[in-house]
C-alpha cells in the first residue's frame, strides 16, 4: 500500500494531486502523481492521524474539534447523479450489504427510471397499486425530486410532491411533539422560550435525512429520525433547555460537527457490530460503561437496537460511574 499527502483536489476531472512520503515510486511515477494525479477512483483507503497524541480529558469542559476532512463535490443539477447513486446501491444489495429504509425507497424510485425491464414481481408490488400508480408515498417522493431536477414536473406533480414533503414534516413534529412532552416542553413552549433554539432544531427536522454506517457486512446500522431526537434533544448543549433531561451528558462538540463524530465512532464499530450480529441476531448492540468506545479524548457509549437503529448515542462523563 502507498502512502501519499493529499493537497489538492480537482472536481471536474476527479484527480487528486498527492506527494508520496514513503518513496515506493520511481521518479516518474512520483513526478506524474505530484503533477497530474491520481483519479479518485484508484484511492481504495484515506488514513488520517492527528497531529498530537491527546490523553483522555474526559473531565474537562473545553470545546473539542475533530478531525474531519472535508473533500467538495459538485452535483449534476439535472437529474443526472441518480445513475451513479443507482449503481452503488444496486452493488450494496448485490453484495448483500444492508441499506437503510430510506434508501430501499431511493433505489427501487431509480430502478423505475433506469431499469424498469428488470422490476421483479416483489419489487413492482411494492411500488405499484392495481392501476400502476405508485403507492409508496417515498418511492413517489426520489421518483418526484428526480422530474423536479430534470425540469419535468407538471402542476399535479409539484402539488404531490409538495403534499408527500409536508406530510413527512408534520409527521416528524408530531414525533417531535410527543418526545419534547417527556422532557416537560412542547414545540410552543420552545418556541416561546428558546426561539433560536426551536429555529436550529426545526431546520434539522426539515432536512434529515437517514445515514448508514455499515460500510460493509449484511446487518444494518444506522441512523434514523428516532435517533437523530433522542441524540439532538437530550446530548447537544445548542439544544440545552432547563429541565429534567437539562443535567444530561452533553458533547463537548458543536453542533454541526456532532453527526460526524458519530458517523466516525459507528463506522470504527462496524465490523465488531457485524460479528455480534452474526452470533446474535436479535440483540442488542452496545459499548458502555468500562466498554465505552474511546474517540478524540472521550468515551462515547452507544446502544443499537435489534433492527440496527442507533437506540442511544452520548459522551460520557467523568464524575459518573
Amino acid at each position: 500500500m502507498l502512502y501519499f499527502a493529499i493537497f489538492c483536489l480537482f472536481r471536474r476531472s476527479f484527480l487528486v494531486k498527492v506527494v508520496e512520503l514513503l518513496n515506493k515510486l520511481n521518479d516518474k511515477l512520483s513526478k506524474e502523481v505530484k503533477e497530474t494525479g491520481v483519479n479518485i477512483k484508484d484511492i481504495i483507503e484515506l488514513l488520517v492521524l492527528p497531529l498530537n497524541k491527546e490523553c483522555n480529558t474526559y473531565q474537562s469542559k473545553e470545546l473539542r474539534e475533530p478531525y474531519i476532512m472535508n473533500i467538495p463535490i459538485s452535483s449534476s443539477s439535472n437529474g443526472g447523479d441518480i445513475g451513479w447513486i443507482f449503481g452503488f446501491l444496486q452493488k450494496m444489495k448485490n453484495e448483500n450489504i444492508a441499506i437503510t429504509p430510506d434508501e430501499e425507497f431511493e433505489y427501487l424510485a431509480y430502478k423505475i427510471i433506469l431499469d424498469f425491464d428488470n422490476v421483479t414481481k416483489e419489487e413492482h408490488n411494492a411500488i405499484f397499486d392495481e392501476t400502476n400508480a405508485i403507492k409508496s408515498p417515498m418511492v413517489a417522493y426520489y421518483y418526484l425530486m428526480w422530474r423536479k431536477q430534470t425540469k419535468g414536473l407538471n402542476n399535479k406533480e409539484k402539488n404531490i410532491l409538495g403534499e408527500i414533503i409536508s406530510n413527512q414534516l408534520i409527521k416528524r413534529l408530531n414525533q417531535t411533539e410527543e418526545e419534547l412532552k417527556k422532557m416537560g416542553l412542547s414545540l410552543r413552549k420552545l418556541g416561546e422560550k428558546y426561539p433560536q433554539k426551536f429555529a436550529l432544531l426545526f431546520d434539522k427536522i426539515a432536512h434529515f435525512h437517514e445515514i448508514r454506517y455499515n460500510v460493509s457486512g449484511k446487518h444494518l446500522l444506522y441512523c434514523n429520525f428516532d435517533t437523530f431526537l433522542h441524540v439532538y434533544l437530550r446530548h447537544v448543549k445548542e439544544l440545552k433547555v432547563d429541565n429534567q433531561f437539562g443535567d444530561r451528558d452533553k458533547f463537548q462538540l458543536k453542533e454541526e460537527n456532532v453527526m460526524d463524530v458519530m458517523g466516525h465512532v459507528m463506522r470504527s464499530l462496524n465490523d465488531e457490530y457485524q460479528l455480534y450480529k452474526e452470533q446474535n441476531p436479535n440483540g442488542r448492540f452496545f459499548r458502555k460503561g468500562a466498554m465505552a468506545y474511546y474517540y478524540n479524548g472521550d468515551y462515547y457509549n452507544v446502544v443499537v437496537n435489534a433492527d440496527g437503529s442507533i437506540s442511544t448515542f452520548y459522551k460520557g462523563s467523568g464524575d459518573k460511574q
